[in-house]
């Protein structure tokens, strides 16, 4: 694991990460490296390994914070740019996460055996979800790729570009091949395998999205189609960045993004802490996953 960096984020975030960090050391005790401020810190408890990369100094990352995955997407960036150590392997994991068994393994077994991205199933041949925008047709030559909330990339198959481009292909803004792509680090998985990177796709039973046929039918299929849900993971989605809209506004995001990203957190609020924001939340959604889900 020397050459292996794992982290997450705190910014803006804290107790959404402290939940995620609660459930993940109950399983495995791997070092994560955590990006957030002396305030986000607060929120979070002191757990025996984590260490903390304090970020407050950095006005650039404030900027992009305000712009939802801008701010994800420059971490990202520093990250696979080697700013933090002597490491080829990154594995990341979005801070809405709740671990329901021991994972890390499943991503270092298969970085052991060669693969160069490992995650859960982003489809394009056969995906049910096209942006009206986008080509179907083009998309669907493409190969699958992997969703980003808990994967693993080797940064050596990653061509040299410089930052700015970097960023913006991690943001999912700008592809040098060209071709269009459909969500977030897409290009930067489809220059992994332009260089001959070798692909993994976790098994969608033990963590949700979909299966090669863009399904979200896995045996929690209920679940899987709220949430990216399997046996081993839940991914909620968009919490932290409903909970910075909610605290700081919504900057030139989309309202039918920010209402929605702050349903989730509102709806995640009353799960975990029992806390009820001002905010109106489909009240229906909250009671179908009380009852689902099995809060520690």
């Amino acid at each position: 694991m020397k050459d292996t960096f794992i982290f997450t984020e705190a910014y803006k975030c804290g107790p959404i990460l402290k939940k995620c960090l609660e459930s993940f050391y109950t399983y495995q005790n791997e070092t994560v490296h955590v990006f957030g401020t002396y305030k986000d810190f607060k929120d979070l408890k002191k757990f025996k390994n984590v260490e903390y990369i304090e970020m407050s100094h950095d006005k650039n990352l404030e900027k992009y914070y305000k712009e939802g995955h801008i701010g994800t997407g420059y971490l990202f960036a520093k990250v696979l740019n080697n700013e933090y150590g002597n490491y080829k392997k990154v594995i990341h994991f979005d801070s809405d996460v709740i671990f329901q068994n021991k994972c890390i393994n499943d991503i270092t077994d298969k970085f052991n055996e060669g693969y160069d991205l490992i995650g859960p199933r982003r489809p394009y041949k056969n995906t049910l979800k096209i942006p009206p925008h986008l080509n179907e047709a083009e998309l669907r030559k493409l190969e699958d790729v992997v969703s980003t909330y808990f994967f693993g990339v080797n940064i050596d198959k990653i061509s040299k570009y410089n930052f700015p481009i970097l960023h913006g292909m991690v943001c999912g803004y700008y592809n040098p091949l060209g071709h269009a792509i459909i969500d977030f680090f897409d290009p930067i998985s489809f220059d992994i395998l332009k260089n001959g990177g070798k692909i993994f796709y976790l098994d969608f039973e033990d963590y949700g999205s979909c299966d090669k046929n863009g399904s979200h039918a896995n045996q929690h299929a209920e679940l899987n189609n709220i949430l990216d849900y399997g046996k081993k993971i839940i991914h909620f989605a968009g919490i932290g960045s409903g909970m910075s809209f909610y605290n700081n506004g919504n900057g030139s995001v989309t309202e039918t993004y920010t209402e929605w990203a702050k349903n989730r957190y509102a709806i995640y609020m009353k799960l975990y802490y029992n806390e009820d924001i001002d905010f109106d939340y489909d009240k229906e959604l909250y009671e179908k996953l009380e009852k689902k889900l099995f809060i520690k």
